[in-house]
């Protein structure tokens, strides 16, 4: 399942062209909407830098092994509250004043790069969307600490039996009910924080049966999209810029989204993206040569789908080299049929080792998980002077060049996590060998 491209032709070169430079203009903006009255407000407003004091990390990445479910942290700003403007909702200095609460105060972050001529790159510059969390605490530094949950808490925190609807139904079906739900207000929950337009659903056909509304008291409404996800073999996320996804996997692009260059790399074509500390492994941590997929209640042999290797002592199998490595995941929506294909596809991918690299490169906010992309990074030992760095809002910080057998000429990975530094425009990448 790949994050679906937003940065299309001449912009996707033209955020190259920014990444490229040695003094590049980089943009962040954080923005709130306060719960006033019985509801958010229309618009969002922008907080002014001066009251930013660092915007701290975004990650996104894969799940270890389902390869269709994502993972998202939360971000932690730190705000300068010298005036009270970011103070509690009673304090009539602060912009929170007359609202509900701080807590589950939205929040939005764009960033990217400007260019010369003042396009903004990438064409759309969401990074997260989110809300304030709990326990806000107002220190005599007046250094006030906000910690943001991402967008998807909404679902992960409300429990799928209160849904109240019991029957046979779709996945898709299922996931439209989501949706529509409203409150007995006749307010519709979900829709107040991702609006009817941002839902993209893809109709599937298979039937599950929720026979009672009590059915579902072990579940989040998360946990049930994630569960119904893989029964059909669907991509489910929530964007980075808030909108929901319910829909078919995208195969993984059969060309490079983006080439990361690093020392000794005769291709100019990206400039020189790849900062500092990388490294590699093959990760034997995710070797599972021993599938178990388990899709009924009944624990019994007939509950199970397996997926394993025969080996013998002394041969060259998987289970000989590493030991036998048994990964079991349980979905009882699952039929047998999609049990085995998750169990083969699992295997598949994990039953040998495979390279895995980490490094830190320029701001690279255009790249989305599953993203293939391609890296050059030629050395064996090499130690010295300053070569490539990261950007502060117009001053560059310049790192030195190190490497230890290190050698990967335009070689071929996914990604698998992104950390974004909003402080340093920065970007830790992980990615893994195709």
């Amino acid at each position: 399942m790949v994050w679906p491209d937003t940065t299309e032709g001449n912009a996707k070169m033209s955020i190259v062209t920014e990444i490229k430079k040695n003094q590049a203009v980089p943009f962040r903006r954080l923005y709130m909407k306060r719960r006033v009255g019985a509801d958010y407000e229309a618009d969002w407003t922008e907080i002014h830098a001066k009251y930013i004091k660092s915007f701290g990390t975004i990650n996104f990445s894969i799940d270890d092994i389902k390869l269709n479910f994502y993972n998202y942290s939360g971000f932690t700003w730190k705000g300068n509250n010298f005036d009270g403007y970011l103070s509690d909702v009673d304090d009539s200095k602060s912009y929170f004043y007359n609202g509900a609460s701080v807590y589950r105060t939205l929040v939005k972050v764009e960033a990217g790069y400007t260019a010369t001529d003042g396009t903004e790159y990438p064409t759309n510059s969401t990074l997260f969307v989110g809300l304030i969390g709990d326990n806000v605490s107002y220190p005599e530094s007046n250094i006030v600490s906000f910690k943001c949950d991402h967008l998807s808490k909404i679902f992960q925190d409300f429990n799928a039996d209160y849904l109240g609807f019991s029957g046979n139904y779709t996945a898709s079906k299922i996931v439209e009910k989501i949706r529509d739900w409203t409150d007995t207000n006749t307010v519709a929950y979900f829709q107040k924080y991702i609006t009817t337009a941002a839902w993209t659903i893809d109709a599937t056909t298979n039937i599950y049966d929720i026979p009672t509304t009590t059915a579902l008291e072990d579940y989040t409404v998360w946990e049930l999209m994630r569960l119904l996800a893989e029964a059909e073999d669907y991509s489910f996320y929530v964007g980075k810029d808030g909108s929901f996804k319910f829909q078919e996997k995208s195969a993984l692009t059969t060309t490079s989204q983006f080439h990361f260059s690093g020392i000794n790399d005769s291709d100019r074509s990206y400039g020189h993206n790849v900062m500092k500390n990388i490294k590699w492994k093959k990760n034997l941590k995710k070797v599972y040569n021993r599938i178990r997929v388990k899709h009924s209640e009944d624990d019994t042999s007939t509950s199970y789908e397996n997926k394993a290797e025969n080996w013998a002592w002394g041969d060259s199998t998987s289970s000989w080299l590493y030991g036998v490595r048994t990964y079991t995941t349980e979905n009882t929506f699952l039929n047998s049929e999609t049990a085995q294909s998750i169990a083969t596809t699992i295997y598949t991918e994990y039953v040998n080792p495979k390279k895995e690299v980490n490094l830190n490169s320029k701001f690279v906010p255009q790249l989305n998980l599953n993203d293939r992309v391609s890296l050059t990074y030629k050395t064996k030992i090499v130690h010295g002077g300053a070569l490539w760095g990261y950007f502060i809002f117009g001053q560059a910080y310049w790192g030195t060049h190190q490497g230890h057998n290190i050698n990967f000429e335009n070689e071929e990975f996914r990604l698998t996590k992104l950390t974004y530094n909003l402080d340093k425009f920065s970007t830790a990448v992980e990615m893994r060998e195709i």
